[in-house]
């Protein structure tokens, strides 16, 4: 004979909420009970829980944002309309297109069409990159939820695109091109290890 195991999920924030009610429930009917002398010390230990509440409250609002914004970056990546740039990084990364291919030797240097369609999207998913990096390197956007989504190719694409970086960087003289984005490399390096 089998029985059928039944599991309830409730959620954290329902407990929190529940907990918080019937301790301050207990506070106000202790109050309602207690002596002129003890009724201080049960207000400022209602005063207490409620500030420890509205904190729990605040902080685990951060918590929401910052996993809705790591959620929105992988969104974006998976949206249909970066196909075409994230299939530039695949040739690159697949070793079927050099990035050298795709540098520049001077500012505002001329490139074939299709040349320069490859350029663009493979700027754009630098941008990307570099966008990211600084969500999750001033702590907007969860860490460790970018970090398993987008640990491999993160690493992958700053692999084959060091040389690629470099030269964008003599050829603009800017030299904090996609600087975001090497620091989040060594960081995710690091965790590796």
């Amino acid at each position: 004979m089998s029985f059928a195991v039944m599991r309830l999920e409730i959620p954290t924030r329902r407990v929190v909420l529940g907990l918080f009610v019937a301790i301050e429930g207990c506070f106000l009917w202790a109050f309602q009970s207690a002596s002129d002398h003890n009724r201080a010390t049960l207000a400022f230990a209602a005063t207490a829980t409620a500030g420890a509440f509205a904190l729990h409250t605040y902080l685990a609002g951060i918590e929401e944002r910052r996993a809705e914004s790591a959620q929105s970056l992988i969104r974006r990546w998976n949206a249909p309309e970066m196909l075409p740039v994230r299939l530039v990084l695949r040739e690159i990364t697949e070793n079927r297109l050099e990035p050298a291919s795709l540098q520049r030797s001077a500012k505002g240097g001329e490139m074939p069409p299709e040349k320069d369609s490859k350029r663009a999207g493979l700027v754009t998913v630098l941008n990307f990159y570099e966008e990211l990096a600084i969500a999750t390197l001033r702590n907007s956007a969860d860490e460790d939820r970018l970090y398993a989504f987008f640990s491999g190719i993160i690493q992958q694409s700053a692999t084959c695109l060091e040389g690629w970086i470099k030269n964008e960087r003599a050829v603009d003289h800017e030299p904090d091109y996609y600087c975001e984005f090497l620091k989040l490399v060594a960081r995710w390096a690091a965790w590796k290890k």
